[in-house]
């Protein structure tokens, strides 16, 4: 056998090797981590798992990477803040809570057959008010159409002279042509559709609900 041939069949021995020893590096690590992985899906739940081994220390470092880092007999840093004084936040209540919005007053009053004293009959006089508790009202949507009318004036002198004259107001333009949609309607579809992405079909069957048939 000459010495071209055995050195080319050494060469692809090497490779051969080679590969076979990258291969098996390949697998041990892919094995490595399937065990890593079970165990971190089927393992006991701690907050602190140490997933990281001493024999992979770059392999899957992204679940416990600051307790990696951290050395362990580290000592605790100190820090010195100074003097100040700590406000305590103040606790919302439901009074400043429903303070922006619209407030009503209901009395409970007695029948007017009730207003008199059972014992002596005499008439029962109001002498101040009781407070019970506040409820919130949710007033639901409601429509309503609004006709336009134009008030039409006429000079009269100039109808004795046979010129009458004729004057209208200025119509405000509609917000759509040759629609009956107001502009509080087309704002309201607007802010549903594009604000709370409510699909039109919604809308349509909450205008149905409401007389209006779109």
């Amino acid at each position: 056998m000459s010495d071209a041939l055995e050195q080319e069949m050494q060469n692809k021995i090497d490779t051969l090797a080679a590969e076979n020893a990258s291969l098996a590096e390949e697998n041990a690590t892919l094995k490595r981590q399937v065990a890593m992985l079970q165990e971190h899906v089927f393992g006991q739940k701690t907050e602190k798992r140490q997933v990281v081994r001493e024999d992979a220390p770059d392999q899957l470092s992204l679940f416990n990477e600051a307790e990696v880092e951290t050395k362990k007999n580290a000592e605790e840093p100190s820090i010195t803040v100074g003097e100040h004084t700590r406000t305590k936040k103040k606790k919302s209540s439901r009074e400043e809570l429903l303070a922006a919005l619209p407030h009503e007053r209901e009395l409970i009053d007695l029948p007017e057959d009730e207003k008199v004293c059972p014992d002596c009959g005499s008439e029962l006089k109001p002498v101040g008010e009781t407070y019970i508790r506040k409820e919130v009202i949710l007033i639901p949507a409601k429509v309503k159409i609004v006709e336009y009318y134009q008030i039409n004036y006429e000079c009269r002198e100039c109808r004795k002279e046979k010129a009458p004259k004729f004057i209208k107001p200025v119509m405000p333009q509609p917000v759509i042509p040759h629609s009956f949609a107001s502009p509080s309607a087309v704002a309201h579809v607007m802010m549903q559709k594009y604000f709370y992405a409510v699909p039109l079909y919604r809308q349509e069957k909450e205008w149905q609900q409401l007389g209006i048939s779109l």
